[in-house]
């Protein structure tokens, strides 16, 4: 952690980049376990294309509002180019998101865009984030060379396709056990940072704007998709039954299963219709084992029933696979879902002392 913390306040910055892969680790680690390809010699290796699809969502609103990320306007941003950034400003950074589909020149931008970060990332923070010596860098990246697909599916072979990313096993731990302290640290130096630039000063951003822009998830973006599920269901005249009961719903809310308060994660499994009474008894606590074990059967149906179609099924154990633990490639089994979201439950009680309900 003192490590750390003198790379978040003490190291000097001509940029936010420092910050950026930190934050982007940071995001990783809570996140997605599935992200991790290798432990070996004190070292964690994870998905290099993962590491480029977060630092590009981190810096989206950012970049598209006209907040300045380095001390030099006039340099510009390593990965913000015409024919890869440039082709792509009309998606929001909630379109950067792992399950979604590219084709044509959006795709092509895409992989143009991933280079650009992961050529960015290397020369910059990797590069100058070290200890003692130049020497002993704290990161470093294995790039793997790739043949460009005409469409793009973003899911762990595509990112994985892009190489590894490396650093050390006791800092990704640190990510692991104390993100949800170190993202608010990274967040506010972030903001500090901001305010030292010359044109963020001229604009007189609030600080309510830099932490807008420096969010990273639209809550209500993402759970709207789920509950325009259950309308269309209950359209068609199929009951929707609330996961913790099995009774019928008629008031209800989208409950995310493990609190995002804790854990911001808008995956389709981990959101599930409740009664609107229910979601609030439960507010931002987990799950027992318990009630997930009474519960399995009807949260079991509830993603059969709404996640039906080839697309949506395969949306679904993407986002499984990466940000759940123990998942076999290509799963599509349900049953191996719920062990590892029963697994991610208790991991997130134990490792955030989050309270049980």
């Amino acid at each position: 952690m003192l490590r750390l913390r003198h790379i978040v306040i003490n190291d000097s910055k001509a940029s936010t980049y420092k910050l950026a892969i930190l934050r982007t680790l940071v995001r990783i680690a809570e996140a997605h376990p599935g992200a991790v390809l290798d432990k070996q010699d004190g070292n964690v290796t994870i998905s290099l294309g993962l590491v480029a699809l977060y630092w590009i969502r981190l810096f989206k609103r950012l970049v598209d509002n006209n907040i300045q990320q380095s001390s030099d306007p006039a340099k510009g941003l390593g990965f913000v180019k015409e024919h890869g950034w440039g082709l792509l400003q009309h998606l929001t950074a909630d379109d950067f998101a792992i399950g979604n589909l590219y084709t044509g020149q959006e795709a092509k931008a895409l992989q143009q865009l991933m280079t650009d970060t992961l050529n960015t990332i290397k020369a910059g923070p990797v590069n100058y984030i070290w200890q003692g010596s130049k020497d002993n860098r704290l990161f470093s990246m294995a790039v793997s060379k790739r043949t460009r697909q005409a469409s793009v599916l973003i899911d762990k072979v595509f990112l994985d396709s892009f190489g590894s990313f490396i650093l050390r096993e006791e800092m990704w731990q640190c990510f692991r056990q104390y993100g949800c302290w170190i993202e608010p640290m990274l967040v506010q130096q972030w903001v500090t940072e901001m305010k030292k630039y010359r044109l963020n000063q001229q604009q007189n951003l609030s600080l309510e704007t830099y932490h807008n822009h420096l969010r990273w998830l639209d809550h209500k973006h993402d759970t709207k998709l789920v509950r325009n599920k259950v309308e269309q269901l209950k359209k068609q005249g199929i009951k929707v039954a609330s996961v913790w009961t099995g009774n019928k719903l008629y008031s209800y809310d989208i409950d995310h299963c493990l609190p995002f308060s804790y854990w911001p994660n808008n995956d389709l499994w981990n959101l599930l219709p409740a009664s609107t009474k229910e979601n609030r008894v439960k507010s931002a606590r987990v799950p027992s084992q318990k009630r997930l074990n009474n519960a399995e059967m009807h949260i079991k149906e509830w993603w059969q029933q709404a996640w039906a179609s080839n697309v949506e099924r395969q949306r679904f154990f993407i986002e499984a696979e990466l940000s759940l633990p123990n998942i076999t490639r290509s799963s599509n089994d349900f049953d191996e879902v719920f062990a590892a979201l029963q697994f991610q439950s208790l991991g997130i009680k134990q490792r955030l002392q989050v309270a049980e309900w």
